[in-house]
Order: structure tokens, then sequence, then C-alpha cells
């Protein structure tokens, strides 16, 4: 299943929920999520999606509604290429981080679109541990791997090769057939693979976004970063509200299923923001609403004299006079 939102970037207030089959790809799903939109937006709209929709025909599709778009630039061969032209000390310095790491951009138009080169020195850092990692881990399976091949010769290399016979009835007809279980899709052997992690070090920090409109790198940045709020509430329709498993089989009722999570999700949300509750999530709202418990106190004669919660605190209280009167 895959889910489609779209959501106003100022009070990030979801106007369009849609949920697709698991199989269709982003940038299909994409399509159709914005022309069931398109009525609905106005001509100044700036729409902005993630680099997995990113499509020449998607593309298009915006501008030839008289809108504008903005998104990332997938990471391909031909984006590496041009990043690697890209003079660092002609770019300009945006902002910092409260760690002292700072931001630079670079921007040029490019046929219809407007492409901006930015180099973060905190993503710099965190590429440069992720390879170290990925180089160790490499390492350590190289040399594990020459460990057993030394202890157990070809039967230990055979072993890893975790190749075995499966045997399955199919219409009455036995058939046996072995399977070879390996780890990556392309065979490469791991000083390949570790000159392709080498081979981008340059690169650290860099990434890309186009948009079909004129905007300053440090506006256009900050907009696109917004996106992450789709994200969060993707996740807390995930994690809070549990989406799944869905215990029912029909498309319709998938659909249903999913609908009141969102609703909940939203509920929840809206009530939060009424609140101005600052520093509490989702999860700890409805983590402290569950463990709420009824006390009721009773006469000799089993006649209720009083009922309380026992744990309720000021937060929660407010909560439910507000969503409940």
């Amino acid at each position: 299943m895959k889910l489609g939102l779209a959501l106003t970037a100022g009070k990030c207030i979801p106007f369009h929920f849609s949920i697709e089959e698991g199989n269709l790809v982003d940038a299909k799903q994409f399509r159709k999520d914005y022309r069931a939109i398109e009525s609905r937006l106005p001509k100044t709209a700036l729409t902005i999606f993630d680099k997995g929709a990113n499509s020449k025909e998607n593309g298009e599709l915006i501008r030839n509604s008289g809108r504008d778009y903005l998104t990332a630039i997938k990471n391909t061969t031909e984006l590496r290429e041009r990043m690697t032209q890209v003079d660092k000390s002609l770019m300009v310095e945006l902002f910092s981080y409260k760690t002292g790491d700072r931001v630079f951009a670079w921007w040029k138009k490019r046929d219809e679109v407007y492409e901006y080169f930015y180099f973060d020195e905190r993503k710099a850092k965190r590429d440069a541990k992720q390879r170290e990692e990925e180089i160790k881990k490499i390492l350590l399976e190289k040399e594990e791997l020459a460990k057993k091949i030394r202890g157990k010769g070809a039967k230990g290399l055979r072993r890893l090769t975790k190749r075995k016979k499966v045997t399955k009835e199919v219409n009455n007809v036995i058939v046996t057939t072995e399977v070879t279980i390996q780890k990556r899709l392309v065979k490469k052997t791991d000083e390949e693979i570790l000159a392709e992690l080498e081979k981008d070090k340059d690169l650290d920090g860099f990434f890309a976004l186009e948009s079909s409109r004129k905007l300053k790198p440090k506006r256009a940045l900050r907009l696109y970063r917004r996106k992450d709020k789709i994200e969060k509430l993707i996740c807390d329709l995930k994690n809070v509200h549990r989406i799944r498993p869905f215990r029912v089989w029909t498309d319709n009722a998938v659909k249903g299923a999913a609908l009141i999570c969102m609703i909940a999700t939203l509920f929840v949300g809206l009530c939060q923001q009424a609140m101005g509750v600052v520093g509490k999530t989702k999860k700890t709202l409805l983590d402290r609403l569950r463990r709420l418990t009824l006390v009721i106190t009773r006469d000799a004669c089993g006649v209720v004299i009083s009922t309380k919660f026992a744990n309720l605190t000021k937060f929660l209280e407010k909560f439910m006079n507000l969503s409940f009167g």
C-alpha cells in the first residue's frame, strides 16, 4: 500500500489523501495525485515534492498547468559529473548551524528550470562517517570470509554461498531445484565496491534542487525542507495510530481504515495546536490517555458515590475538555 498526501505549506493542513497499490512507482502516483488536486490549486501555487517523483513528465505536467514546482534532483551519474564541476570558491555562504557548520550554494538556469547546488558541511561529515562504516563492514566481511575458507576449505566456501536444494510438489509433479542466495543484485568484487565508495568522496555534503520558479537559494532550501512535515505525519500514522496491519480485505475497507487513522491523526494534531503544546509528541499524549485509570467509589449498598481519574494531569484535563467539552 502506498499513501499519498498533500499539505498546505503554511499551517501544514492536509487537503488531499490517496491510497494506491504498493507496486505503483512514485512518479506515476504523483501524476494521479496532482491531477486530482490541480483544480483546487491557485495559479501561483508552488508544488514541492520528493525526488522520487521527479521526472521530466511530471515537471512538464506542472508547468503546462501554469504553476511551478520545487524538488530535489536524483543522484545520477550525470548529476555527480555536474557537481564535480562546481567551483566551491564561487559558492555563496547561506547560513551556519549552531555547531558552526556552514551551508553554501551556487545556482544557474538550465533549459527551463533553475538548478541549485548546495554544499552542507554538516552533511559532509555524515557522508564521510557513513562511508567509513560501509568500508569497515566490507573489510570485516572479507576478513571473516577468509577465516572460514582457511578453516574449512572448499566445503566452508560452499556453505557460505547458501546454496540449498528445494523440493516442492506442483500439480502432482515433484520438482527439485537448487536455490542460491546472494546479498548483492549485481556481482561485484569487494575492491570494486571500495573503489566506488572512494570515487564519490569529493561529493560529500553536496546535493541539488531544481525549480521552475526563480527563487533565492536560501528560500528554495527552506521551502524544500518543509516537506519533512509530510514524512512526520506519515510516521505518526504508522507508529502512533498504527495504520497497519489492516484487519480488512476489500479495497474500500482498507481505504476506510486508513481514512479513520488519518482523521485521528489530524484530530490530535489540531488539539495540540489549539492547546499550544510544545515538547509533547502525539505518542506521549496517546500513551497518557491509555494509562488513565477510572476510580469508582461505592457505599456499602453499592451505590456510586463518586467517579474520578486517578492519574489525570492538568495537561490531560485540558485536552479532554477541548476534545469532548
